[in-house]
């Protein structure tokens, strides 16, 4: 069944009013992505207390952006539960559901702007609550959540409706005391401040899925056409940006194909003369070691002008994988344990001090050296002591050394892994590196779904001439 949302706002969405950004993606990921079941309103809540975040980010993570991974989704876990941590307190300082109220209104705010066109449906959702009552509060948030419920596909309703279906419980029961536990059959769940909270960032994150829901299906209208004439697309994009698809009109891509080129060994250099082969290898292999993984970076060529972001992700990513797996083998080094732990991070206080170190590691902004540092090592000085609480001075003192050393990339272990890093995603999932192989893997795949869509763009037109003229 259509989802109402789609029967509401105009469906005549033409090539021309989607973004080139969204082309190049439909591109890269060879069409519109199927959509995936949300994760249930306990996922969410249990993510937010960071008992079972990979289960919740398992669920969305095709659902948000790209490039995203499964560190950035527990820093967003992290963020999510201290803004709930943070309301709750407020409430309870206060005595006042207003930070409660104010989030509704949020969420009144986004429903309506699914539905921009349909101001006649705006007023079904007052925001003039006057509700005392958590009761009160409660059967409000159960009017917004019918509404999102409308709007949604089938597959998203489904953990909508079972979220009405305990809240609706919660009222009829009539309780209105402090949550206990949360529970997939309802027992135990009271009406709080924590509860209240929870429902409504779980409903905002419903409605952002129905928004990109919503322009995932005016896309998948056009992915056809896309597919068939994306590459072209991605050629007169090109020429509106560079004035011609010629080798004058990209001076970065020729400083590079030049620089891969000049440096090639006889044998290689006469291979690319005669194979088309050879130079689609030669471009492959130096995406990966002079553009994604360089010491020193060339100019991004203009052939990867909308991969921009794509390239910071990637690099980024293997960036906190490399020094965060080091760390982690000290710490396990340290705590007297064999690396082969590391291949059973599901354990809840080995994940909450991973999720931690991913956050810290990536909060450099505003802080001092040694304060960042300091901070980065009391993270993985408890890491180990989840592993040895006995762990003594000594071995603490030795791990905050070795912790400083590979901050500082002075420490031969991130050597060896940034090195295995930038010759072979393949090799991610060993050597240590298991605490981040989903990141790693999802950041290979990026990786080469960039480069193969540039070969098949501008081979013909664009690299193999510059390679050929270079060679002359």
């Amino acid at each position: 069944m259509t989802p109402l949302l789609y029967g509401l706002e105009s469906s005549k969405t033409t090539i021309e009013e989607i973004s080139h950004a969204q082309i190049h993606r439909v591109l890269l990921e060879g069409g519109v992505q199927p959509v995936r079941a949300t994760p249930s309103f306990q996922d969410f809540a249990e993510s937010l207390d960071l008992r079972q975040p990979l289960k919740f980010i398992s669920n969305i993570s095709a659902d948000l952006q790209p490039c995203s991974s499964s560190g950035c989704l527990i820093v967003t876990c992290i963020i999510q539960s201290a803004y709930r941590d943070s309301l709750c307190v407020a409430m309870k300082e206060h005595r006042s559901l207003d930070p409660a109220k104010s989030l509704l209104i949020s969420l009144h705010d986004k429903i309506r702007s699914l539905i921009p066109s349909r101001i006649d449906l705006h007023d079904q959702l007052s925001d003039h609550i006057r509700e005392r009552k958590k009761k009160g509060v409660l059967i409000r948030i159960i009017t917004a959540a019918q509404a999102l419920e409308q709007l949604e596909s089938e597959a998203r309703a489904e953990t909508t409706n079972a979220w009405i279906s305990v809240a609706h419980k919660l009222v009829d029961e009539g309780l209105d005391s402090s949550m206990t536990e949360i529970t997939e059959e309802g027992r135990g769940l009271d009406i709080s401040d924590s509860f209240l909270i929870t429902s409504v960032m779980y409903l905002l994150l419903k409605a952002e899925l129905c928004e990109q829901d919503k322009q995932e299906f005016y896309l998948a209208r056009q992915a056809k056409y896309i597919l068939d004439h994306g590459l072209d697309m991605e050629r007169s994009h090109f020429i509106g940006r560079f004035g011609e698809l010629s080798i004058a009109s990209a001076p970065d891509t020729r400083k590079w194909i030049e620089t891969v080129v000049k440096r090639a060994t006889p044998d290689i250099k006469a291979k690319l003369k005669n194979s088309s082969a050879a130079r689609h290898d030669l471009v492959y292999s130096s995406w990966i070691s002079d553009l994604l993984f360089a010491d020193e970076q060339l100019n991004l060529p203009e052939v990867f002008a909308l991969d921009l972001n794509g390239l910071k992700g990637i690099r980024e990513v293997t960036r906190i994988a490399a020094a965060g797996s080091a760390l982690a083998l000290h710490a396990c080094n340290a705590a007297g344990k064999s690396a082969s732990i590391l291949e059973e991070p599901d354990d809840d206080a080995v994940y909450r001090c991973r999720a931690a170190m991913v956050l810290v590691m990536n909060e450099r902004h505003g802080k001092s050296q040694i304060e960042y540092e300091s901070i980065v090592s009391a993270h993985v000085v408890a890491l180990a002591k989840v592993w040895n609480p006995m762990l003594d001075s000594s071995a603490v003192n030795m791990l905050r050394s070795r912790t400083l050393k590979v901050l500082r990339g002075e420490d031969a272990v991130i050597r060896v892994l940034e090195g295995r890093v930038s010759t072979a995603f393949a090799t991610f999932s060993k050597y240590g590196m298991v605490f981040y192989a989903s990141d790693l893997a999802l950041a290979a795949s990026t990786a080469y779904k960039i480069v193969d869509l540039c070969w098949r763009v501008f081979a013909a037109q664009l690299l193999e001439p510059m390679i050929l003229q270079v060679l002359e």
